[in-house]
């Protein structure tokens, strides 16, 4: 059998149900993987929009990279109609001795870090190198170090990303044409009543991400992007200064929640990444905290991908007036900012403002699972709540398109298949179906954002005819869970809706085919709510304990 041959029938197995193609894994990453298991499984997820050429050329990457033989692949069919799929790949001859031989060193390198810690205990420790040294540093530990990694502390598999999901009220005007008396009816007799598309004051910015992504491509998502170490930067003290926020005011920045602290707060992988080590996160002329440096990257993603700035002028409540930006090339400063992210320091500078951590509110916590794609992160996501729609300057790199709407809009495109929606961002969305007052919303992300966060990681398995993504709390999800995916998700033999019926406490999205729905029936942590399951052709089903 050819090599096309074989492409041609894998490829018949995988667009056998839905439009998926796989994402495409470096030539870097396949090597640690050989060298670090002797055999070994990759899962890869769908990701739309992506030609059949383009899979072709994933497919002879993934082949060439190992220099496989014919027989030494083996693709197994798609679980229960899902969108996963698996190589199982049979390493080369000789791989076996390699690896016994790479666990033989790093045996040997742990005995004599033993040793050599036995012999210098007592003595003192040279001094640790200022946050301002370490600034240098690659964000990632290279290959170098990695072959002396014995020595390093270990570093979560994933980056760290920080969202906003930026609400604005909804104008009088368009308010009269969508039957402003009924929604204040709504409002005065509840705030909480479930919303309708029609009905709610209030509109969420979406931006979909362009299919050239690695990550995601094509989906829908709120403003957002990875961390930088620029955020945590020391000069960040000096922006805030000068506009009269103290360094005191900063370091307590946080000081008034009373709930949980996730680990993207108090073990900060972008910190360990970039060398900086625990006992010097805190002290004098040490990086910032991250409940500031992480609003600092959602409002600098924010601006890079959409033009909208999110600014203050001197602490809460203290908004520039609008016309602070009128002669601010923010194209000019977007690629700027793109290209160096410290930048974004010297644009508030220049401009005497400063990012408005004050008005976002921390929402919630997301881990990418372990099957998804080999890249993962660790992302926070904040609310935002604007009385004005902000204009908006795309940048058609990394986003294309965007929209302002309701939660209820958003997830009845989801359900036809018209959009696509990552699993956070439906159960997100199906959080908000709680509120058709903006000011009920408001009120409500202020208050509960003193209670503290989870860091929530979404345990996959496969069923039948779909797959279910586990969250904390449901009946189902390990009391110990993968974190790392050392192993591969249970597969059940029942289907999502068997699944369901078995178990009274549940907490999950079930997810079918690129069609994801939140169900709940236990009480989310830190005073949040239950999303409520959407369904386009009936009410809203929510879950009373």
């Amino acid at each position: 059998m050819t090599l096309f041959e074989q492409f041609y029938r894998f490829e018949r197995r995988v667009f056998r149900f839905s439009d998926l193609s796989i994402e495409s894994i470096s030539q870097k990453d396949l090597k640690r993987m050989v060298l670090a298991k002797e055999s070994f499984s990759c899962a890869f997820v769908n990701i739309y929009g992506v030609s059949v050429c383009n899979l072709f050329q994933n497919f002879l990457h993934f082949h060439q990279c190992l220099k496989l033989q014919h027989e030494d692949l083996v693709t197994t069919d798609l679980v229960g109609r899902t969108t996963r799929f698996t190589f199982q790949l049979r390493l080369p001859q000789g791989h076996e001795q390699r690896s016994r031989h790479l666990n033989e060193r790093r045996r040997e390198s742990q005995a004599v870090k033993a040793e050599r810690s036995g012999e210098s205990r007592g003595s003192r420790p040279d001094p640790a190198p200022s946050f301002g040294q370490q600034r240098g540093m690659e964000s990632r530990v290279t290959e170098d170090s990695a072959v002396k990694g014995e020595e390093m502390e270990p570093v979560p598999p994933w980056r760290e990303a920080a969202s906003v999901m930026i609400v604005v009220r909804t104008s009088l005007q368009e308010l009269v044409g969508n039957n402003l008396a009924s929604m204040m009816h709504r409002a005065r007799s509840s705030d909480r009543q479930p919303a309708s598309k029609n009905h709610c004051d209030y509109r969420l910015l979406m931006v979909k991400r362009s299919g050239l992504s690695s990550f995601m491509a094509n989906a829908y998502v709120y403003p957002g992007g990875l961390v930088e170490i620029a955020d945590y930067s020391p000069r960040w003290y000096a922006v805030f200064e000068a506009v009269g926020v103290t360094r005191r005011s900063l370091e307590e920045f946080a000081s008034g929640v009373e709930g949980p602290r996730p680990r993207i707060i108090t073990e900060s992988v972008t910190l360990q990444c970039a060398g900086v080590p625990q006992s010097q996160q805190s002290a004098e002329g040490g990086p910032l905290p991250p409940d500031v440096a992480l609003r600092i990257a959602a409002v600098r993603e924010t601006f890079e991908e959409t033009g909208v700035l999110l600014m203050a002028r001197g602490g809460p409540s203290s908004s520039p007036p609008s016309s602070w930006y009128e002669g601010v090339d923010v194209v000019s400063w977007q690629e700027r900012i793109r290209r160096d992210p410290l930048a974004f320091a010297d644009f508030c500078l220049e401009a005497r403002v400063c990012p408005d951590i004050w008005s976002l509110h921390e929402w919630w916590d997301w881990l990418t699972p372990t099957s998804v794609g080999h890249r993962r992160y660790d992302t926070m996501f904040y609310v935002c709540c604007l009385e004005k729609q902000p204009d908006v300057v795309l940048d058609h790199s990394e986003v294309v398109t965007l929209k302002w709407c309701t939660p209820e809009e958003m997830l009845e495109e989801h359900s036809t298949n018209a959009v696509f929606l990552a699993p956070p961002q439906v159960y997100e969305l199906s959080r908000l179906l709680h509120f058709s007052s903006f000011q009920a919303l408001r009120s409500f992300a202020g208050e509960r954002a003193r209670k503290g966060v989870q860091r929530w990681l979404p345990v996959i398995v496969t069923c039948m005819d779909g797959a279910i993504s586990l969250l904390p709390g449901d009946e189902m999800y390990p009391r110990k869970p993968d974190y790392l995916g050392k192993s591969p998700g249970p597969d059940y033999p029942a289907s999502v809706d068997e699944m369901r019926k078995r178990h009274s406490g549940i907490h999950r999205i079930e997810v079918r085919g690129p069609i994801c729905t939140a169900r709940c029936t236990v009480s989310p942590p830190c005073g949040h709510l239950q999303p409520l399951t959407y369904r386009p052709d009936g009410p809203l089903v929510q879950s009373y304990l």
